[in-house]
């Protein structure tokens, strides 16, 4: 097992542990979002308790990428609102969002494809970044401190993450699962105590996707921050998630733990239609 992420050299006043705050509860209250004459969400609610995984499931365009878009300050909630423990994130600017602890990947993955896996995972220590560019440039005390404990911290998360023996490999020449743990690393590398992981196993093998199960795991639990996925790979959903919420054409239709959802007659006509989930709860 890897060692857990610790910051091994404090960066001005940072504490020396993996996430910047203690997960919060996030609270989802009566979300709504409209784009023109089109509702993608209507008065979702649901609460993700501190430290747990919690999957965002439903079909093609139930909204579920809408929903993290607003968690992360990407879009702006019509009605309704979303708090982080006392903050209200529907309140912010992504970046202030950003600050009070919450990172996420995308659907598509989004790097810098020539530059290495450290220079990737360096970007997500950008915010924390103190000293300015002249002391950089100028390789002053200060300024290279700060930098070898970035590139400390960044090692470290590699190596969590099971990419330690790439960090000077160039992004382009990586196999997709490899990228897939990068963007993941670039989040983490913020520090979040919130990650929000949109189809973070798109495009795997089953195989694939069970050893980024198995590494969403180690992570939850050696960085003890929580984690809401949006996925549609229903095994590897159910294996890692503690709580599912279920939405359908923008509306919340069910909710509960893996086994329970499994089970919901709403759940199954979403995804089989009726006929095939009357069959089904036979």
């Amino acid at each position: 097992m890897a060692a857990p992420v610790v910051e091994t050299e404090t960066v001005r006043g940072e504490p020396a542990i993996a996430t910047a705050q203690p997960p919060q509860q996030l609270r989802v209250e009566g979300l709504t979002v409209r784009f023109g004459g089109i509702t993608a969400l209507s008065e979702v609610s649901f609460t993700v308790e501190p430290g747990t995984v919690h999957a965002l499931i439903g079909p093609n365009g139930a909204g579920k990428s809408t929903l993290v878009n607003v968690l992360g300050g990407a879009y702006r909630a019509t009605e309704g609102s979303v708090h982080y423990g006392d903050a209200e994130l529907t309140a912010l600017r992504s970046d202030k969002v950003a600050g009070l602890g919450v990172a996420r990947t995308f659907q598509n993955i989004s790097l810098a494809l020539e530059d290495t896996v450290e220079d990737n995972l360096l970007v997500g220590r950008h915010r924390l970044m103190h000293r300015g560019l002249l002391p950089g440039a100028l390789k002053l005390p200060g300024a290279r401190r700060e930098e070898r404990a970035h590139r400390e911290t960044v090692a470290g998360i590699a190596e969590l993450l099971g990419i330690a023996h790439l960090l000077r490999t160039p992004v382009h020449t990586l196999a997709y699962g490899d990228r897939k743990r990068v963007e993941m690393g670039r989040a983490l590398a913020a520090r979040p105590s919130l990650l929000l992981l949109d189809e973070p196993v798109a495009g795997m093998t089953h195989g694939e996707s069970q050893d980024m199960a198995d590494t969403i795991r180690q992570v939850r639990r050696d960085l003890g921050l929580s984690i809401v996925l949006v996925e549609h790979d229903m095994p590897f959903v159910m294996g890692l998630a503690e709580q599912v919420t279920v939405l359908d054409f923008g509306k919340k239709i069910a909710e509960g733990t893996p086994a329970q959802v499994q089970r919901d007659p709403e759940v199954l006509r979403a995804y089989l239609g009726a006929s095939a989930a009357g069959d089904a709860a036979a």
